[in-house]
């Protein structure tokens, strides 16, 4: 890998994944609204597409409890778990039900639907419904982990994250 000895912490790949979460769930709430046009549905799955790959690295940093791989970033590594709130365990608990609950399940419809040429899929596939149920818990979550860290930097990060994400929706509607 190029990148691989850049110094990042978990804390720079968190905070990272969480502005393009952000970012691009911003683009896909805005682009809703605009899918005319062959161009803009292309644009628009663009969008979907890497909102959902942003959500499940997220979800596998808040959920797993084990390294798969040597570099994987577990939450543990960002918050000690003797001091996680009882609302951030509820969260995740709620995360782990929701995105690993079945056969259906959204952690499914993103691995086999999303990054898998299937014939489930068809030309497009509508994860409108993914989205819905996924993001006020990952929001959640990552409020719940911004009022357990100290780091006045990481704090102010994550705010302004989800401050510009409520006012740039609030703003196109």
């Amino acid at each position: 890998m190029e990148n691989s000895k850049d110094n990042s912490t978990p804390w720079d790949v968190f905070l990272y994944e969480v502005y393009m979460y952000f970012y691009m769930y911003v683009r896909v709430y805005n682009s809703r609204l605009k899918t005319n046009g062959q161009r803009n549905r292309a644009r628009h799955n663009s969008h979907v597409e890497s909102l959902l790959l942003h959500t499940r690295i997220l979800s596998e940093i808040f959920l797993y409890t084990r390294k798969a791989q040597s570099d994987d970033i577990l939450l543990d590594q960002l918050v000690d778990p003797s001091i996680y709130p009882k609302s951030l365990n509820s969260l995740i608990n709620k995360l782990n039900f929701t995105y690993n609950k079945n056969d259906i399940s959204p952690r499914y419809q993103i691995n086999k639907l999303l990054v898998h040429a299937t014939y489930l899929r068809k030309s497009h596939y509508n994860y409108d419904d993914l989205i819905s149920v996924l993001h006020p818990l990952l929001f959640g979550i990552i409020s719940e982990i911004q009022s357990c860290t100290k780091d006045k930097t990481l704090k102010k990060h994550i705010s302004y994250y989800s401050k510009n994400m409520k006012s740039y929706i609030t703003a196109s509607t």
